[in-house]
């Protein structure tokens, strides 16, 4: 799957078109005792640094004034007193998806059918355990998954030949400080969503179908690129050869989405209405288009006439196009080094957001091509020092720098 891993004989998409046979027993699996102790520790500490940062620059920073945070979160949960951990880390879509975990979708198609339910659903089920404390719920789902995804993440690195393990020890770094990474700490789908993507795709490198099919299922739950993901695992079983399981494999995959818009066809009449949510609202400006430089051309643009030092939006538009501009880059690099399902996955989930027309939020959706990506250079820089420990502090610098903005009220997305 990544260029590196061995497997035995056949060809197929892991090898890059090498001539290969089948693959006849599963890839090594490193010791889980110490990486497994080291990745919770590194979580745990990163987890209080940031609630650190967070808290102190939530008190210091004064917050934008075009903020309306506040202001829509009482409009949202009216009579509730929201603690100082619930409106640091629930912010924008966050009031939404805690507003779904509360009280679900309407009968009438709204701005909220563009959020998919796996993540609301989490939210109510957490919410209910908690005696009502949805939001808290909302923030501590990710707390909790944000483990096991630096876990699959390991796995992922790990090569299947025996080594000194150098890149398993660098990979919690590498994922929990991933550009974007403040996001796995916020209530949001980050978390979720990369988890799923991961699950799906060791699963696939260790041929379990239908373990692979069912991480599908709950990326396409949780938000629309999950489609890329299911279109990686058909891309994947097709080159074998494989035309039955591609097909129902497939099937399992589109569930998340399929049983949501079933869901809204019942409810509200509208087997698209995740797709017709984006006439109503803040997006209404958004419109499918195949014009996929309308997007970056319009934001440069802005970038002109509005640079960063006329203030925070041009560093937000100028953030939208590094995003970009890094994807673009290491996908070039790297897409040698690639099976050809994972750069189906890596161009797959770069271009959807641009379908919009507009880079909105693209610092968000950029996480997600970044992935494998992220393995190849975790393995790369694991056996080089002095890039190694730069890279790292060039992450962890922005990755406390959006901590910041994010919890005093910046937008960062």
């Amino acid at each position: 799957m990544f260029d590196g891993d061995q497997a035995t004989v056949t060809a197929g998409p892991w090898s890059d078109g090498s001539t290969r046979g089948r693959l006849t027993r599963l890839p090594r699996v490193f010791a889980l005792g110490g990486d497994v102790r080291r990745a919770l520790v590194l979580t745990l500490v990163w987890e209080i640094v940031g609630e650190v940062v967070g808290w102190a620059a939530s008190s210091l920073i004064l917050p934008d004034k075009a903020d309306l945070n506040a202001t829509l979160a009482r409009h949202m949960f009216p009579g509730q007193h929201l603690s100082h951990f619930e409106s640091i880390w629930v912010r924008w879509d966050g009031n939404w998806y805690g507003l779904l975990g509360t009280a679900g979708y309407g009968s009438h198609v709204s701005n909220l059918d563009a959020f998919f339910p796996a993540y609301p659903l989490l939210i109510h089920v957490g919410g209910v355990l908690l005696g009502g404390r949805y939001l808290v719920a909302a923030i501590l789902i990710n707390r909790l998954l944000l483990f096991p995804t630096v876990v699959l993440f390991m796995k992922l690195v790990a090569r299947d030949e025996p080594g000194d393990g150098r890149e398993t020890e660098l990979a919690p770094l590498m994922i929990l400080l991933i550009p974007g990474a403040v996001f796995f700490l916020g209530a949001l789908t980050e978390t979720l969503f990369v988890f799923a993507c991961l699950a799906a795709m060791l699963a696939m490198r260790r041929e379990r179908w239908l373990a692979a099919a069912a991480a599908c299922a709950l990326a396409t739950g949780t938000r629309l690129p999950g489609v890329v993901l299911v279109g990686t695992l058909a891309l994947e079983l097709l080159l074998r050869r494989e035309w039955l399981k591609a097909v129902y494999c497939s099937a399992i995959g589109m569930l998340g989405l399929g049983l949501f818009a079933l869901y809204t066809l019942v409810t509200q009449h509208d087997l698209l209405a995740f797709k017709h949510a984006y006439q109503y609202g803040s997006w209404n400006d958004q419109t499918f288009t195949l014009n996929v430089l309308r997007g970056p051309l319009r934001y440069a643009h802005e970038l002109v006439h509005y640079p960063p030092t006329h203030g925070y939006g041009g560093i937000v538009t100028l953030r939208y196009l590094v995003a970009l501009l890094a994807v673009v880059v290491l996908a070039a690099l790297c897409f040698r080094r690639l099976s050809w399902p994972l750069r189906f996955f890596v161009v797959g989930t770069a271009l959807i957001p641009l379908l919009s027309g507009s880079m909105f939020s693209y610092y968000r959706y950029a996480m997600i091509p970044l992935l494998p990506m992220m393995v190849l250079a975790t393995r790369w820089l694991s056996t080089r020092p002095v890039w190694r420990d730069s890279a790292v502090l060039a992450l962890a610098g922005v990755a406390i720098f959006d901590i910041m903005a994010f919890t005093s009220g910046h937008w960062v997305s």
